[in-house]
């Protein structure tokens, strides 16, 4: 064979595919030690650190010493739940708050602020944009936010987010899932099309949520225990999205925009420990960010899952999910998956 302008000729190999010695001569290592003693250690080479000043140097340069891992921690279900952005931090419902929740300052700082605040989309400033729309019907874009009747808690979570105008798909957008109307809608990415589906879908279930929700455990009870305090999951939203990075993303904004309110949302994706997926879903679900593969296998699981209260349907990225390695589980979970008990 041929690599480059070198020729190396292969070695001849026995039955089993190891290579044949041709010649079992002992010979000198390369440090010229004598046959059976252990070769030495080379010096440093002029220029190179010994492994002392390289350590201290790297010290000195900001480095940690290396941690090793406790593998231990992860078998039979994962790490700590606070590890897994499953179990991330929402706005827990309780009943005596009536229509409105409190403010929760620290975890307000959390959605909203330090680390977590919310990245604006490489196209989110408004742009003037041809639109087609395709329909019976013509909507009348939004020009702010105002405008769009917004119920006051999502008004003020948009606000605390950082939208200042909407984007042309949510001018667009926002107002036809207002007016009950299906939407397809097609944008580039970093456009606001998260938010152009989840604040319509949030302000119109705000008022009917105490009906049409769920009953919850109280997660605030001192006694309260996820592994006997725990309820089926009755979704009243279900987003599909191909990718656990973007299942990921929408459940931060849904977390931010379900803020003080009693809508209550939860992720599921492949990687996370099932028994981490369960517990969350057992504390009440209302919006359920899942990709395909494990949103099956929990339709699966009745005692765990129904898909009985559904009410908004949103296939995120729809020209990859709509191809054919998905048909079987877009079929199942746009079936309802035909188990409830």
């Amino acid at each position: 064979m041929s690599w480059g302008t070198d020729e190396i000729a292969a070695p001849a190999t026995d039955t089993w595919g190891s290579a044949a010695v041709a010649d079992d001569t002992p010979t000198d290592n390369a440090e010229g030690t004598a046959e059976g003693e252990a070769p030495t250690t080379p010096a440093p080479a002029v220029g190179e650190l010994s492994k002392e000043k390289y350590v201290s140097k790297a010290r000195d340069a900001g480095w940690n010493e290396a941690t090793a891992i406790d593998f231990s921690k992860y078998q039979n279900g994962g790490a700590e739940d606070n590890d897994w952005h499953g179990a991330a931090a929402s706005y827990e419902w309780k009943d005596e708050y009536g229509d409105v929740g409190p403010e929760v300052l620290q975890l307000e700082m959390i959605l909203f602020g330090g680390e977590f605040q919310m990245k604006r989309g490489e196209r989110m400033e408004p742009l003037e944009l041809k639109v087609n729309i395709e329909g019976p019907v013509l909507i009348k874009p939004i020009k702010s936010f105002d405008e769009a009747g917004l119920h006051p808690i999502i008004q003020s979570n948009v606000e605390k987010c950082g939208y200042d105008k909407p984007t042309p798909i949510q001018a667009y957008a926002i107002p036809a899932v207002l007016q009950a109307m299906d939407v397809v809608g097609v944008a580039q990415t970093g456009s606001g099309k998260t938010a152009a589906y989840l604040i319509p879908v949030l302000s119109r279930l705000m008022g009917k949520a105490k009906k049409l929700a769920a009953p919850k455990p109280n997660t605030a009870d001192p006694s309260y225990n996820p592994q006997f305090h725990k309820v089926k999951a009755e979704p009243l939203v279900v987003v599909v999205v191909p990718t656990r990075e973007l299942a990921i993303q929408i459940f931060d904004e849904a977390r931010r925009l379900c803020y003080r309110s009693m809508l209550r949302p939860c992720v599921a994706y492949g990687g996370l420990p099932m028994k981490i997926c369960v517990e969350e879903l057992g504390k009440g679900c209302d919006i359920l960010i899942a990709s395909p593969g494990r949103l099956c296998d929990l339709m699966d699981k009745p005692h765990v899952l129904t898909m009985s209260r559904v009410k908004y349907t949103i296939i995120d990225e729809a020209d990859e999910m709509l191809d054919a390695d998905w048909e079987s589980e877009l079929s199942k979970i746009m079936a309802g998956g035909g188990k409830y008990i």
